[in-house]
């Protein structure tokens, strides 16, 4: 399996890597059994070094089902939007709430506000330091794919406006990847 060969090769990195960010579309089709999977192969120490810190969002495929949102508790039992520090810096992460695969809700009010408080808190407490932040959904016209009339991309002008208020953001977005610091 792939993921296991990707994990084998994270865990030899070195300096270690600290945290891993899976940013969204944890399982394809929104089935139990693929988060049951993804979070069996996140935590077995023979692939993935013991002491990595994984955070999952839920992208555009984790609404596949209504239930999506109740699966992704139950089974990967994180909160939906995080705020931490991670060797000093803030990282903010955000999923995708939207109870349908592709809706124009993609960001639910609670995710805006979670991400308004989070990142007014974080430029007041790290001045000067940049604020990441992970999403699933591409914002608005940074690549092909992510303009405004492209359709589904549309619903994440829900959130442009508050990212486009912070000159220290650094947003890491993708669809089905993961992102390693």
């Amino acid at each position: 399996m792939k993921m296991s060969r990707v994990l084998k090769n994270l865990s030899k990195y070195s300096p270690g890597i600290r945290n891993i960010f899976v940013v969204g579309d944890l399982a394809n089709t929104c089935q139990a059994s693929e988060y049951t999977e993804m979070m069996r192969l996140f935590s077995d120490t023979t692939l993935l070094r013991k002491g990595i810190r994984s955070t999952y969002i839920r992208g555009n495929h984790d609404n596949f089902k209504k239930n999506g949102g109740l699966l992704f508790d139950s089974i990967v039992q994180q909160p939906r939007h995080q705020y931490q520090i991670i060797q000093g810096y803030p990282f903010i992460s955000i999923s995708s709430t939207s109870d349908a695969f592709r809706g124009e809700k993609c960001y639910d009010e609670e995710a805006r506000q979670f991400l308004s408080e989070s990142l007014a808190d974080a430029a007041k407490n790290f001045p000067g330091k940049p604020i990441f932040v992970f999403n699933h959904v591409l914002p608005i016209n940074t690549i092909i794919g992510s303009m405004v009339n492209s359709g589904w991309m549309a619903y994440a002008l829900l959130i442009d406006e508050i990212l486009n208020t912070y000159q220290q953001l650094i947003d890491f977005t993708c669809l089905t990847y993961y992102i390693i610091l």
